[in-house]
Formats: C-alpha cells, sequence, structure tokens
C-alpha cells in the first residue's frame, strides 16, 4: 500500500496521539495498582470475574471498498443502472451506538447485553418493532433523543447487568473496567454498580487504546465483519441499498459471531489485568519505557494516582468509588483495616485515614489540581468555619445569612417535554 492510511470502518475509534513515557509509566502503574488493590479485598470462596465495557459508533452507511469494479452494457432500449450509491449526507452522518460488554469466562459470555442505540430520527419506531423479534435475548435496540450514550442510561445499563450477574454473585465477583467518559464516571453510574454488586476500575484517559480489552482486541474484528457483511448485502440487493433492518440483523449476527465466538480471557491477561501482571503485552512495556517485567503494588493507590486516572479538572467521587468497600457505620476514629496499606507507608496511612471523611458527607477532590488533599485538610483546620469539629450533642451550626438575590420570572415551557424512553426489556430487567 506504499504506507498509505486506511480511512476508519464504521466509525472505527482511534488513538489520540501517543502518551509520554512517564506519564504512561504513572497511569498505568496507577489503574494496575487499583486492579491489584481488589484482589487483597476479595471475599474467601470468589474468583473475580473481569468485565469491560465500552461503546462504539456504527455507521448506517459504508462506502464501497477500493477496487470494486461494475460493468454494464445493456442494449437499445434497455434501462441502464448507473454504479452509484445515492446516499445523502445526512445518511452519510448518520450513527447507531453501540454498546459492548466483554467477558473472560466463555459461560458468563453469551448472557452479557448488548444494546443498540439510535436517535429517532435515524431509527423509526416500525423498524425497532420488527427487528426485535428476530435479535438473541440478550440484543436490545432502544430508540431514545439521542444516539449519545448519558448518565441515566449507563444508570439502567449498570442495573440490567446487574440483573443478569446475580445468579454468579454467590462465587464470582464482578470487577468491571471502563474508560474516563465523563458518563462513565459519574457518581451515580458508581452508586448503580454498586447496588448491583459490581466493581469498578476506570482505565486512565488516553490509554484506551493501549489498556481497553474491547478497543485492543475485539472492535477491529467487529468492524471487519461488519464491512464484509455490508458489502455481501450490497451485493445482493437490486439497487445496491443496504437498508437499516439488513444493518441491524448484520450487527447482531456480529455480536453471535465475534463477541460471543472469541475467548477474550487473554485479553485481559495482555492489557494487565491480572494477578501481579504476568503476562502483559510487550507493547505495552514499550510505551512504559520498561524492559523486564513490571508488577504493580498491591496496596491503596494514593491520591496522586487517583488524579492521575481521572480527566484534568474532574472531581473524583470518592464516596462513590468506595462506597462498595466501607462499611455503613458512623464515624470511626481509626480507618477501616481493609483499607490499610500493607507495607506501613506512612503516607498510605494517612490517605487511608483521609477516607474517613467521606462517610460524613459528600468527600471530593478534583484530578489535575495542584493542591493536594493534605494542603486542602490544612487550610480548613486553620479556618474552623469551613470545617467544624464534631462534638457529640452538638447542635448544626446556623447557616450564615446572604443577601437575596433577584431571581428572573421562569420561561413558561411551551412545548411538552417528549416521553421517557422505554427500554422494550421485560420489567423485570428494569
Amino acid at each position: 500500500m506504499g504506507g498509505q492510511k486506511m480511512a476508519p470502518v464504521f466509525g472505527q475509534n482511534s488513538s489520540s496521539g501517543a502518551v509520554p513515557a512517564h506519564a504512561c509509566l504513572s497511569q498505568v502503574t496507577a489503574v494496575w495498582q487499583w486492579w491489584n488493590f481488589l484482589h487483597t479485598l476479595l471475599p474467601p470462596g470468589k474468583t473475580i470475574l473481569r468485565l469491560n465495557l465500552d461503546e462504539t459508533a456504527v455507521r448506517t452507511y459504508c462506502s464501497p471498498a477500493a477496487g470494486l469494479i461494475c460493468t454494464h452494457a445493456p442494449g437499445r432500449g434497455q434501462f441502464r443502472l448507473r454504479p452509484v450509491h445515492q446516499a445523502s449526507r445526512a445518511k452519510q452522518r448518520s450513527c447507531l451506538s453501540h454498546i459492548v460488554f466483554l467477558c473472560d469466562d466463555t459461560a458468563v459470555q453469551p448472557q452479557l447485553p448488548h444494546i443498540i442505540c439510535g436517535n429517532k430520527k435515524v431509527l423509526p419506531l416500525h423498524v425497532q418493532r420488527h427487528v426485535q423479534q428476530h435479535l438473541l435475548q440478550n440484543v436490545f435496540v432502544i430508540r431514545r433523543q439521542s444516539a449519545w450514550i448519558n448518565t441515566d442510561l449507563m444508570v439502567k445499563v449498570m442495573g440490567v447487568l446487574g440483573h443478569v450477574l446475580r445468579p454468579h454473585l454467590a462465587t464470582k465477583q464482578p470487577v468491571l473496567l471502563l474508560d474516563a467518559l465523563s458518563v462513565h464516571i459519574a457518581p451515580q453510574v458508581f452508586r448503580a454498580a454498586a447496588k448491583a454488586g459490581i466493581w469498578l476500575v476506570v482505565i486512565p484517559a488516553k490509554l484506551t487504546f493501549l489498556l481497553q480489552p474491547a478497543d485492543t482486541h475485539a472492535f477491529y474484528k467487529y468492524k471487519m465483519y461488519l464491512r464484509r457483511r455490508y458489502l455481501e448485502v450490497s451485493s445482493d440487493a437490486v439497487d445496491g441499498e443496504v437498508g437499516l433492518e439488513k444493518l441491524l440483523l448484520a450487527m447482531n449476527d456480529g455480536v453471535r459471531r465475534v463477541f460471543q465466538g472469541h475467548a477474550w480471557g487473554r485479553a485481559f491477561t495482555a492489557n494487565g489485568f491480572d494477578v501481579n501482571q504476568s503476562g502483559v503485552r510487550r507493547k505495552i512495556l514499550d510505551a512504559m519505557g520498561v524492559s523486564a517485567s513490571f508488577s504493580a503494588p498491591s496496596s491503596l493507590p494514593s491520591l496522586t494516582q487517583f488524579q492521575s486516572i481521572w480527566p484534568a479538572g474532574k472531581e473524583i467521587p470518592f464516596d462513590a468509588v468506595f462506597a462498595p468497600f466501607l462499611p455503613h457505620a458512623p464515624p470511626c476514629p481509626h480507618p477501616p483495616p481493609e483499607l490499610v496499606a500493607d507495607h506501613g507507608d506512612a503516607k498510605s496511612h494517612e490517605w487511608s485515614q483521609r477516607l474517613r471523611p467521606r462517610r460524613e458527607g459528600r468527600f471530593l477532590a478534583r484530578a489535575g489540581s495542584s493542591q493536594g488533599l493534605g494542603a486542602a485538610r490544612d487550610a480548613a483546620d486553620s479556618d474552623r468555619r469551613a470545617w467544624p469539629p464534631r462534638v457529640v450533642g452538638a447542635s448544626a451550626p446556623a447557616p450564615a445569612r446572604r443577601r437575596a438575590l433577584r431571581r428572573a420570572a421562569p420561561i413558561p415551557m411551551l412545548r411538552r417535554s417528549p416521553p421517557s424512553c422505554g427500554w422494550g426489556v421485560p420489567t423485570a430487567w428494569g
């Protein structure tokens, strides 16, 4: 091909650029340390069930591949078809969102849900009702105002995933990997996952192309399969057009042949999500600048490490992140034993003790900020009004008086808000 770059197929994800070796080393170490720390909290008699969630965009129109030749020489008076596709710009830009789950257990993988989301303009209601009857039991097509994933949809997805994994919770502890998208790391998503018995691990920002199993091992196979099926259906059609129903059925076949037809355990191990990172790929070690094998610690990550995982400027909701591990008890003077580091580092003990205020109220830290948690607490101690000490039996301080602000009159709503989108799934799934 002479070094020529290929165009993305069906909206295939691509990396946003190389990450410096020192930054990659700190971020990868942080997420691997978080993963190893969860192994120390594993209840006896349970094994970790490795999961991965990701979304990908699937275009409703695929341009013809290079090398296709159309020859037609009709006789006089015969109708001649032009070898072109009548695809408007709106059709070329319209996409569907496919929420994908990967699992290292081949017995659980066929049960994991696959959710295809489209907006109401691209996905008509009659197409949704007709196609849903021919899909697999774990494939669902939903219509919403937008095909983009938001926090409310992620909360519902966690509920559906928890319903599927409920029979396996007696012997397995699900640990779900997801990237640092803002709708993934919302506090509501962490709480919904904790309610479903699922532990979450966030893959560092800008490193999904290196660490996320769906990006590194699954999506390329899925997009190649969809492109091949699209061209086959287009060749069989008289006018060369591929309807939306045919595309949805091809995506359903892709779920069966690609996601359920492969074992993904090696993908998790190759990306370092295994005990002590025994089988990491050489590409990850080269990006980290490490020549030999590498193993992350098993202690609780520090605040700086959590800040390197979260996108810059995003708040880290530690109260929601550690909700599955901290006991629901009144504040105690000492940290829980499961949050104390193994090696006895003074900074780790100090960081474990600072997890205690999250049980008293909202506890947030902003990623990428120069002011650490210790500096924030020292500043609060200097001003007792910012952080008053808790005294047993003492009444809450009176709120400070504020100057009344003149508010503008609300604008009347002229149109009714659209109804909430239904899942099209049984009511038991919520």
